[in-house]
């Protein structure tokens, strides 16, 4: 039983004393999926299989558990590349019956997708919570900023800037922010890419409207970090000017020497060039 595997297995367990029963038992039956199969249908284990659960939904402390215990599994699958089985086992969660499914297993799903270059099925994932009617068992989960970074710093890193600046314009639409270090990463792959002028585009709209972190790179903002102590910053000043000041360069090659030069005045205003 799992309770007698969870006490067998206690002493060799390096979680802390005062952990949450509930989720020191995720936890091990995690570890144990690598060493049996389970069939869900209403049910969890079904009778005789090595981990034999209870049924969902007699109690909430149950429902607790299948929710801690699928969304585990899903990212357990999806931290070792098993898209599919990853993808099977969030279908397993319902958010009608209770047992929810959580961002953090979406992400992890989107992550493996992505890493694997299966775009179709990041794609497909992403889209499902805007389709309530054909998904109701995602409940009122939604992509969050965290979403978004991992697919567009991945399509930059592919080189597929299409659908990095799709996602980047839905996210403005949807009312996210991404990180700064997606707009980084964007815009120095436009770069290498020699297409500074969309890495301008970029650039400027982190400037203006800021990211998940911050709400502008504005002067000011800018001036007003680099005045702190570096163990006092609550970000790398550093790797944001020089971002502007590649951007710069490359604006000059491409004979953008206007727009470079604007580059330039912002990086000036404060010190810097």
């Amino acid at each position: 039983r799992v309770r007698g595997a969870v006490r067998a297995g206690a002493m060799a367990s390096a979680a802390p004393v005062h952990a949450d029963p509930l989720q020191l038992e995720a936890s091990f039956v995690r570890v144990a999926k690598g060493q049996c199969k389970l069939r869900s249908d209403g049910i969890i284990g079904d009778v005789g299989n090595r981990w034999q659960l209870l049924r969902i939904g007699h109690h909430t402390d149950e429902k607790r558990f299948a929710t801690q215990f699928f969304n585990g599994v899903v990212c357990w699958s999806a931290e070792e590349g098993q898209v599919a089985k990853a993808d099977r086992w969030l279908g397993k969660l319902d958010s009608t019956r209770g047992v929810e499914p959580s961002i953090e297993a979406f992400n992890a799903l989107l992550r493996a997708a992505v890493k694997q270059g299966d775009w179709k099925k990041a794609d497909e994932v992403f889209e499902r919570p805007t389709t309530p009617g054909l998904h109701p068992e995602l409940g009122h989960l939604q992509p969050d900023n965290e979403s978004y970074d991992i697919l567009i710093q991945a399509a930059s890193e592919a080189g597929d800037f299409p659908r990095a600046e799709r996602y980047m314009r839905l996210a403005s639409e949807r009312g996210r922010k991404v990180s700064r270090l997606t707009f980084s990463r964007l815009a120095y792959a436009l770069l290498a890419a020699r297409q500074p002028r969309r890495a301008h585009h970029w650039v400027q709209t982190l400037v203006f409207n800021g990211c998940s972190k911050n709400a502008s790179y504005s002067v000011r903002v800018v001036r007003n970090t680099l005045f702190l102590l570096r163990s006092q910053r609550s970000w790398p000043v550093e790797e944001h000017l020089a971002l502007v000041a590649a951007l710069a360069e490359g604006l000059a090659q491409e004979g953008n020497t206007d727009t470079s030069n604007e580059w330039l005045a912002y990086l000036v205003a404060f010190g810097g060039g």
